[in-house]
């Protein structure tokens, strides 16, 4: 089911572009339900199912066995005790949140919000189930397209609220200090630095260092967990070359049309955060892969602002239809990446009512 609505998404996308019909904000709003829907009735599939099934179901404020953050706490609080809801109707509000941030927020940057989904999707999908992180990413991508340029006060404070669902979202913190012109060269030079301490190993202490000296003890202990769990992944440097293309070309693309995006009030700041993407890739991978993989989703959808930026630019320069030919394999390569090389939680994706 998983594959038929991103092909749906691919089908919508081009006609979308097509500009020929007047109801693709009706193709829009049909496929966030649709995503919010198949989210609402998965039963066994998707990541991390089993865990939150039942930490709802059996729900005890102060159980333990899951460290799960305060306000995903209480929000299951009230839907499980106050309003006694079942699992599949926590989940259908739950993900309208999510998916009505997303709307709002591709509002605000496109007249492609079809595009901007499909791609959103595509980069998001390895975590379709892990409730937490996706209120968290969705929360982050709203406050930084209406809040990060001109009111830091009140993006900090939805970066509170996705961090109390999701500790990882403290990331988008360090993105307070990127509205601001920094040199091309300083970026570079702290590339090779950061990968200088990859290569060395120090990158790896300072981490160690930095979090038992001044994280509090619940997050040093969920990351042990998380080093843990991730104690087999092994790094490829294949994979790890594939990386640094991945995130450097929204670099590349930013910078080969800088005459045209630089008078965009957005321009400056979303080169610093793909440029803070790639260096935080390049510090946290190998020993600290796990941490990469928790991180860098955060800034990978980001990267969709700009894709959807340079629909107008390349239309105007008649690279319509290549321009989204790479739209379409891009949003292909990352979903095959994500669901198939372990497809056991999505294929066959599993519902309520069927598996397909």
């Amino acid at each position: 089911m998983i594959i038929i609505l991103f092909f749906l998404l691919l089908l919508f996308t081009i006609l979308e572009h097509q500009r020929r019909y007047n109801f693709h904000w009706a193709l829009f709003v049909f496929s966030l339900f649709s995503i919010v829907l198949l989210e609402s009735i998965k039963f066994d599939s998707g990541i991390d199912f089993w865990n939150t099934y039942n930490h709802y179901q059996f729900f005890n404020l102060n159980d333990t066995r899951y460290r799960y953050e305060f306000l995903y706490k209480y929000s299951v609080y009230f839907f499980r005790n106050v309003l006694n809801f079942s699992y599949p109707f926590f989940l259908f509000f739950y993900y309208s949140v999510i998916y009505s941030l997303y709307y709002f927020s591709f509002n605000k940057i496109t007249k492609y919000p079809i595009t901007a989904l499909l791609l959103v999707f595509a980069c998001t999908v390895g975590l379709f189930g892990s409730n937490r992180q996706l209120l968290a990413i969705a929360i982050g991508f709203f406050a930084y397209i209406y809040f990060l340029k001109e009111k830091k006060i009140s993006y900090l404070f939805f970066i509170l609220i996705a961090a109390f669902f999701h500790y990882s979202a403290f990331i988008y913190v360090f993105l307070v200090f990127l509205d601001r012109r920094i040199n091309h060269k300083i970026w570079i030079v702290t590339l090779f630095a950061l990968l200088l301490f990859n290569i060395t190993g120090i990158n790896f202490t300072i981490f160690n260092f930095v979090i038992s000296n001044f994280a509090p003890e619940k997050i040093v202990n969920i990351i042990k967990g998380y080093n843990i769990g991730f104690a087999k992944m092994q790094s490829n440097y294949y994979m790890f070359i594939v990386g640094i293309v991945r995130r450097g070309l929204p670099i590349f693309l930013m910078i080969r049309y800088k005459n045209f995006l630089q008078d965009k009030s957005y321009y400056q700041l979303l080169l610093n955060t793909l440029f803070f993407s790639l260096t935080t890739y390049v510090f946290f991978f190998g020993k600290l892969e796990y941490m990469s993989s928790r991180v860098s989703v955060y800034f990978i959808i980001l990267e969709v602002i700009l894709y959807v930026c340079l629909i107008p630019i390349m239309n105007k320069m008649g690279r319509k239809n290549l321009y989204l030919i790479f739209l379409l394999l891009f949003a292909g390569m990352e979903f095959v990446r994500y669901v198939f090389v372990d497809p056991r939680p999505f294929v066959p994706f599993k519902t309520l009512f069927f598996s397909f």
